[in-house]
């Protein structure tokens, strides 16, 4: 007979099943703005709100995931093997950013969008500069003066209204930023020492699981200790380290699948007088579309290895992580917020589909009195 020999306390508040289905669910809908621009045919200012507006909601929660992390590392004390989980989950949560720079960057390559940019290298590397510039203190005197011109003709109103916009945009690339350098620095605290980690932690249970425990990582079982995962998790973190530099991986990876399908596949060109067609429509929009399925299969690889993982260290913990306790219904609770968003983007674009299909009727009954008029005018005349 086998006796285990430590056991790890259950920490329901991180791995309790209330607490997964929560950031599962958040993760999967983060991806309903970029489905509603694939079912359009492009990406609207609409689709590019309603994506900045979910990031915003999920990233607010997931900062407070991590700022418990770090309360409790400092505080009462957190099991290593329990921050390895947190850290897993916040890549989940690191979705939304990179769903909110896929359709900006779909947006802003699309020829029909005011200020265009090239899907080259050297017109991102500009642009992302200058994105980042105006985050700084004083670029607010700097950047506006190409855009006073237009504010001027188009009148307050549009200028506060563009002013929001471009605040809310900031808020969401800042955001993003922080998140993934505070997961970052986490990730670099944790596995620099496992053993050590964590200030009111109990060494006995630092050494149990580093001892006992075992990662799941792309399906394959690798020890908690070993060596080699070390090193690459300080590396992989160190990457994502510094506010900036760590989306050009992210940036890098996403241009180059636009580069990959500009070379190969036709787009529609801004001196067509038309509305590209369908077939055209359907090709310029593939990046968006590759580049959902490999945010999708990635979530779904997390997602597995932190299950497998939990199952095959189930009989290190103790009965007590199954227990549904406050973390778990408040973030079922929270969930909620999200989950409203979505219904208002889905509401709002049928709002916004009734209004053109008005429209278009509306248009087409005023040609239809038109010729009828012309006709009954034509008669009266006679030949």
């Amino acid at each position: 007979m086998s006796i285990e020999p430590c056991q790890i306390p259950g920490n329901p508040d991180i791995t309790g099943i209330g607490i997964r289905i929560a950031i599962y669910v958040q993760s999967f809908i983060s991806f309903t703005p970029g489905i509603l621009a694939l079912a359009n045919g492009k990406v609207t200012r609409g689709d590019l709100e309603a994506a900045e507006t979910q990031a915003t909601t999920n990233l607010v929660l997931a900062f407070a995931i991590l700022v418990s992390f770090i309360v409790q590392a400092l505080t009462l004390g957190l099991v290593n093997y329990h921050a390895s989980i947190v850290l897993s989950m916040s890549w989940l949560n690191n979705t939304n950013t990179f769903i909110c720079f896929l359709l900006y960057i779909q947006y802003k390559s699309q020829a029909d969008t005011p200020r265009r940019v090239d899907t080259s290298w050297s017109a991102w590397a500009l642009h992302s500069r200058d994105l980042l510039a105006s985050l700084l203190p004083g670029a607010s005197s700097k950047g506006p003066s190409k855009r006073c011109a237009e504010h001027k003709a188009t009148g307050g109103n549009a200028d506060a209204r563009t002013s929001s916009k471009i605040l809310v945009r900031r808020f969401v690339l800042v955001l993003g930023l922080l998140h993934l350098s505070l997961m970052a620095s986490l990730g670099l605290w944790m596995w620099s020492n496992i053993q050590t980690f964590g200030n009111g932690a109990d060494a006995s249970l630092n050494d149990c699981a580093a001892h006992y425990a075992l990662i799941i990582i792309l399906g394959k079982r690798v020890h908690f200790s070993s060596e080699a995962l070390r090193i690459a998790s300080l590396v992989f973190y160190a990457i994502f380290l510094v506010p900036g530099l760590n989306l050009a991986l992210p940036i890098a990876v996403l241009l180059g699948l636009y580069n990959i399908c500009r070379r190969h596949l036709p787009t529609p060109t801004s001196t067509s007088k038309h509305r590209p067609g369908a077939y055209k429509r359907s090709w310029a929009i593939l990046p968006l579309f590759i580049g959902l399925i490999l945010l999708l299969v990635i979530n779904v690889v997390f997602i597995a290895d932190i299950e497998l993982t939990l199952e095959q260290n189930a009989s290190l913990q103790g009965m007590f992580g199954r227990e549904w306790g406050f973390g778990q219904i408040l973030s079922m609770l929270l969930l909620l917020v999200p989950l409203r968003n979505l219904a208002e983007t889905i509401l709002a674009r049928r709002i916004k589909q009734r209004q053109r299909d008005s429209n278009l009727g509306s248009r087409a009954a005023s040609k239809l009195r038109a010729g009828q008029h012309a006709r009954s005018s034509y008669k009266k005349r006679g030949p």
